[in-house]
């Protein structure tokens, strides 16, 4: 049986409502190719994290927020 994120973005399942079962892994990658990386909140040092081997809800929300910053990414299966 195949799983996916559900095309409204809520990761559940249309018929019963229970939280989808992905086991694919995502990365959010630009449109060059590269990883993203998710800066760390002012003050903070340290090395950003990169946006990878994230489930889907996770990888579909770092687009959202990236583009809404007009940065230009896509979720990509991994």
């Amino acid at each position: 049986m195949v799983v996916a994120m559900s095309v409204n973005g809520t990761a559940k399942d249309r018929r019963t409502g229970k939280p989808l079962n992905d086991s694919t892994s995502w990365s959010v990658k630009s449109p060059d190719g590269t990883i993203l990386s998710e800066p760390h909140p002012r003050g903070k040092k340290g090395e950003d994290k990169p946006l990878t081997n994230l489930n889907a809800a996770d990888a579909f929300s770092a687009v959202r927020a990236l583009r809404i910053q007009g940065i230009t990414a896509a979720a990509i299966r991994s």
